[in-house]
Order: C-alpha cells, then sequence, then structure tokens
C-alpha cells in the first residue's frame, strides 16, 4: 500500500530539504537514501510494526517552484499484508504531520514583536545580543556589527561605519581609528582544503584563515573528512551530518578562543567569517 500528498510551501527549497533530513534525524529514523541533488530522502521510521510483519518506509522529494516556493511530495509506503486501512491512515498521518508543522513554521514571517536584524543564511530575524540564529544556528554579528563599516575603533575594536567621527561604544577619533585599523584588528574567513583527491571523491578539512599584521596564518583545523566531487570541484554538502558537525565544531573553537562572527560569508555555504581585536 502506498499514498502520497503534495503541497507546496513558501520555503526555498534548499532551506526546506535541510529542514526536512534534521526532522527525519530528530525523529531517530534511519536514512535508507539521500540525493543532495534530486532533493530525496528516504528513510524507516524507528516504529516499524514489525509484529504484524509491516515493512514501512517514507520518501519526501522536493522540487522548486520558484526562488522561495518549493512543491513537497510526502509518500508513505506500507509492504506488509494484514495492516487494514484504517491503520494506515492513522499512520500516513503520524508520520506526515510533524514535516507539515515544521515547514508551515519555517513558511511564517517573523513575529512582529521582534524587530532587528536577520539570519544572513535564511532570514530569520533574531534578538539584541543573539550570537547564532535560532533556526539554522548560523553564527550572528552582535550588534554593532549589522552595519558596513569602513574601520575598527582602535581601542575597543567596534565597528566604524562611514563619516563617524567618534566611536559610539568608547568615544575614540575615526582617525585614531584609521591609523591603527591594521594593527589592532586580525579576521580570518572558514575555507575547505582539498588534501587528496581521487576518481569518485576527495579528502580535505575546514581551515579557518587568518589574516593578521604579520601576514596570513591558520587559525585552526577541522578533522579530515570525506566529500564526493562535480564539475567544479570537492562536492560538500551541508546536508552531511558529519561535515555539519565537523563545520560547527571549528566555529564553536574561533568562539571560545575569542573570535567573533561579523555576520558577514563568501560565496560558499561554509565561507564564515570572523574578527578578533588584537591586544
Amino acid at each position: 500500500m502506498k499514498k502520497t500528498w503534495e503541497d507546496v510551501f513558501t520555503v526555498a527549497i534548499s532551506l526546506c530539504f535541510d529542514a526536512c533530513y534534521r526532522l527525519g534525524d530528530q525523529l531517530g529514523w534511519q536514512s535508507i537514501k539521500l540525493d543532495s541533488s534530486a532533493y530525496m530522502i528516504q528513510w524507516r521510521p524507528a516504529l516499524s510494526l514489525m509484529k504484524w510483519g509491516v515493512g514501512e518506509y517514507v520518501t519526501i522529494s522536493l522540487e522548486p517552484v520558484d526562488t522561495s516556493h518549493t512543491r513537497v511530495s510526502f509518500t508513505y509506503q506500507n509492504l506488509g499484508l494484514a495492516d487494514p486501512f484504517s491503520l494506515f491512515d492513522k499512520r500516513m498521518t503520524k508520520y506526515s504531520e510533524p514535516f507539515r508543522m515544521r515547514l508551515n513554521a519555517l513558511a511564517q514571517p517573523p513575529p512582529p514583536t521582534l524587530q532587528g536584524p536577520t539570519c544572513p543564511a535564511c532570514g530569520t530575524a533574531f534578538a539584541a545580543g543573539t550570537r547564532f540564529c535560532p533556526n539554522d544556528g548560523n553564527p550572528l554579528a552582535p550588534d554593532h556589527l549589522t552595519q558596513q563599516a569602513d574601520a575598527f575603533c582602535a581601542n575597543c575594536g567596534a565597528r566604524l561605519s562611514k563619516g563617524t567621527r567618534f566611536c559610539p561604544d568608547c568615544g575614540a577619533t575615526q582617525k585614531e581609528a584609521t591609523l591603527t585599523r591594521g594593527k589592532r584588528v586580525t579576521t580570518c574567513e572558514i575555507v575547505f582544503v582539498q588534501t587528496a583527491s581521487g576518481l569518485t571523491g576527495a579528502k580535505g578539512c575546514f581551515e579557518a584563515k587568518a589574516i593578521g599584521p604579520s601576514g596570513t596564518y591558520s587559525a585552526g583545523l577541522s578533522q579530515v573528512f570525506q566529500t564526493g566531487l562535480n564539475a567544479s570541484g570537492p562536492d560538500i554538502k551541508a546536508s552531511n551530518k558529519q561535515v555539519m558537525e565537523l563545520h560547527r565544531e571549528l566555529i564553536d573553537r574561533l568562539v571560545n578562543e575569542g573570535w567573533e562572527p561579523t555576520g558577514d560569508r563568501g560565496a560558499e555555504w561554509w565561507n564564515q567569517r570572523f574578527r578578533r581585536q588584537i591586544a
């Protein structure tokens, strides 16, 4: 027996895919097939009715409607021979409802009472003082880093926007900040460093490449991991649980060492940027 429902959600396909993958993992389901290029995931639910000879499978397929809308196909398949129709419909509802609720929640606009900056990755609004996005976990810039800046304050390291004569945090003049800009602040960006490659994949690690007054240096490395290959090079998927954990561990290490996320990023999802005031 098999049953499918389709619906369109106001969520970008990459965010939709990531949310479905994470929810299946949270439910403790066994992932049987994962095709990030085709946006398809298949699971075996944790609470399978094996005592009735039932083999249960859940498959989610995503199709982009446009840049902000995704068509979701949810299929529940029951390979048992003794499962009554009433129980089949109940299982279909039990397994599909968490995904409907999660995707509907993502499609909702930010609460009107929560004003201020938004996450550069998913657009979720966050309250003042928030260091990581409450929706996707990406590092966020402090309030004084959310605007474009030309220099950093030499005294306290606060970012200064164009035309600022005095630092709003400590009162230092813009001239002082400009003269010592390269001496007091260093920046870094997380990049991927490939260490080996073959016909079917590559090996490498994430590196926090820093630039300071003395030049370029490494501020930290993740463990080496295996990744796929595509036409342009290594194919590093945000849906890969091991890759995400290694990326998060490197971010946590940088934050613990005093690096501050700027909220900016490079061309790839892993290119988070940080800065740190030099003592």
